[in-house]
C-alpha cells in the first residue's frame, strides 16, 4: 500500500521567498525525474523554456515540450519526468496570497483543472519570460521591493488568464456566465459533503432544472455528472498516493459503507477501486 501522499509547502523551498512569493530560475540538475506523485499547498506556475519530457496531473500525462506553461492548483497531484537540459522559471505562490489576487481577476482558478498545459507562441512567450525574468531580479536584490513583485505575479496570472481565454472556448463560455463560475466553485469546496443538485440550486436562488440547463449549456455535462467527477477525481487522488484503505477513503468521502464506494467508483471507472490501486 503506498505511503501518505507527501504535501510540499513553500517553507520546503529554502530559494528566495518573500510573503509567500517564491520563484525558481531553473537550471535543473541530475535527471529530473519526481518518481513519487506529491502535491502542494500553493498555486505553481511552471513557465518552460526548453525542455522535453511529461508530466502526469491528476493521472492525466501531458506530453512537455519548449514553451509552455504548466499550472498546478493547490490539492492536484503531479509528477514529472524532464530532461537535464530543462531550462525555465517556476513560480510559487501561497495560497493565501494567490487568492487575494484573484478578486481582481475574470477568471476561477478552477479553469485549470481542464486546461493545465499551455503552448505559448513566440511572441507571447517573449512576453511571459520578461515578467518571469524580472519578478526574479527583484527577488533576488538587496532588498526587494514587495509592490512590484505582488503587481508582477499579479500580472503574470492574469497574463495566463488572458492568454487561457484565448485559446479555449469553453473558457469564454464559462466566464460569461458568473452562475457557472459559482457553482464549479461551490462543487470544488462542498463535493465531500453535498451531493445534491438541489442543494447547490438553493445557494445560487434558482432551481435543479435551470442550474441543470446551464451546465449542459456551458461545460457540456449535467450539474450531477459534474459532482459526481469531482468525487471521482478525489478518490483517484487518495487511491493512487495515500495510505488509506479503501474503508477509509470511503468514509472520508461520506459514503455509507466501503460496497456503496466501489459500485460508485467500479460504474465511474470501469474498474473497482482495489484494482485502480494496483494497477498504478
Amino acid at each position: 500500500m503506498p505511503a501518505d501522499i507527501p504535501i510540499l509547502n513553500l517553507d520546503a523551498f529554502t530559494f528566495r521567498d518573500v510573503n509567500g512569493i517564491t520563484i525558481l530560475n531553473h537550471v535543473l540538475k541530475g535527471n529530473n525525474r519526481i518518481t513519487r506523485p506529491h502535491k502542494h499547498d500553493f498555486y505553481l506556475f511552471f513557465l518552460i523554456n526548453q525542455s522535453s519530457g511529461s508530466h502526469t496531473i491528476d493521472f492525466i500525462e501531458h506530453e512537455v515540450s519548449n514553451r509552455q506553461i504548466h499550472v498546478l492548483l493547490p490539492g492536484q497531484v503531479h509528477q514529472w519526468h524532464l530532461n537535464k537540459a530543462t531550462t525555465g522559471f517556476q513560480l510559487m505562490i501561497s495560497e493565501v496570497i494567490f487568492q487575494s489576487m484573484i478578486n481582481y481577476l475574470n477568471f476561477s482558478p478552477l479553469f485549470y483543472f481542464r486546461h493545465p498545459v499551455l503552448s505559448l507562441p513566440e511572441q507571447r512567450f517573449r512576453i511571459f519570460h520578461h515578467e518571469f525574468q524580472q519578478l526574479d531580479e527583484e527577488l533576488r536584490a538587496g532588498r526587494p521591493n514587495l509592490d512590484i513583485i505582488y503587481t508582477r505575479s499579479k500580472l503574470i496570472v492574469q497574463l495566463l488568464g488572458k492568454d487561457q481565454e484565448a485559446q479555449f472556448e469553453i473558457i469564454q463560455k464559462m466566464k460569461s456566465n458568473p452562475l457557472i463560475i459559482r457553482y464549479t466553485t461551490l462543487v470544488n469546496e462542498q463535493f465531500r459533503e453535498q451531493r445534491s443538485v438541489a442543494y447547490y440550486a438553493r445557494q445560487l436562488n434558482i432551481t435543479p432544472n435551470y442550474l441543470n440547463i446551464l451546465c449542459k449549456r456551458f461545460l457540456y455535462a449535467s450539474a450531477n455528472e459534474l459532482i459526481q467527477k469531482r468525487l471521482i477525481l478525489e478518490a483517484k487522488r487518495l487511491l493512487g498516493i495515500s495510505g488509506k484503505s479503501i474503508k477509509e477513503i470511503a468514509y472520508e468521502l461520506s459514503f455509507y459503507d466501503t460496497a456503496n464506494f466501489s459500485n460508485f467508483f467500479k460504474s465511474h471507472t470501469g474498474v473497482a477501486p482495489k484494482a485502480f490501486r494496483e494497477q498504478l
